[in-house]
């Protein structure tokens, strides 16, 4: 089987069969950190699993974001919300800075969008570290867009 066939085959598997534009979102790989040497692992994921996981794993309330919630009408028309690319991530402030934290060095690269303006403040814009003016609010929740 050749890498493409093989890659494919694999891709199936984790994400089940490609049935068109928009229903199956695939990332760019990005680094993951590699047990045995300095090199790293290409590691996938897709906004579902990071709404997963600050629900499951960081105790956050995921909103703006279906299956979790219906997409409030307040948005720019065309927004990341209205397209199921972006969510919003609500609850202490701690477990909202851990998991910018965690969100933010694991998957920075793939990211469009991170705004967390409140404690360890961390905001990514299309992939690139972005300072902590760079939008306002965001204090009372982490917004995540791919």
């Amino acid at each position: 089987m050749t890498p493409v066939r093989r890659r494919a085959a694999l891709l199936r598997a984790l994400y089940g069969p490609d049935r068109g534009t928009g229903v199956r979102i695939h990332l760019p790989i990005t680094p993951h950190p590699h047990p045995h040497n300095e090199r790293h692992a290409p590691r996938r994921t897709a906004l579902r699993e990071l709404a997963d996981m600050g629900h499951d794993r960081f105790h956050l309330t995921i909103r703006e974001y279906a299956p979790y919630d219906k997409v409030d009408p307040v948005h720019a028309n065309g927004s990341f919300p209205y397209r199921n690319r972006a969510f919003d991530a609500s609850g202490s402030t701690k477990d909202m800075s851990r998991f910018a934290d965690w969100v933010s060095d694991h998957y920075g690269k793939q990211l469009e969008e991170l705004f967390w303006n409140g404690s360890g403040a961390r905001n990514i814009d299309n992939g690139r570290r972005v300072g902590r003016g760079f939008v306002s609010g965001h204090t009372d929740h982490v917004h995540v867009a791919m």
